[in-house]
């Protein structure tokens, strides 16, 4: 049962302008969907996403982009556009790369 007020799911919408061209247009980043383990599963971060993404178009923003997971934003008619790397390495591997590490 939630609380009133209490936040479980939530997203950034990162405010950017866009050169195409000659043109600037106003773009809406959506970034850091999550929802609390504790409640997934139940539609938060979908209502999340479709809350935001009326409150972009009703805010002016003429395009959105988001980066992230590939196989949930295709439900809101939107597709990743950009890669989401993660990339480990054991210190002791680190340690032992030629040349100092930047």
């Amino acid at each position: 049962m939630l609380s009133e007020g209490q936040s479980v799911s939530r997203l950034w919408i990162v405010d950017r302008v866009m050169r195409i061209g000659g043109t600037q247009i106003k773009l809406g980043g959506v970034s850091s969907v999550k929802t609390d383990k504790s409640h997934q599963g139940q539609g938060l971060a979908a209502r999340t996403m479709e809350a935001a993404l009326e409150h972009m178009v009703k805010q002016g923003y003429e395009a959105s982009i988001l980066h992230g997971i590939p196989d949930f934003y295709h439900r809101f008619r939107c597709a990743p556009c950009m890669p989401d790397y993660n990339v480990r390495i054991a210190t002791v591997n680190a340690e032992r790369a030629p040349g100092p590490l930047r």
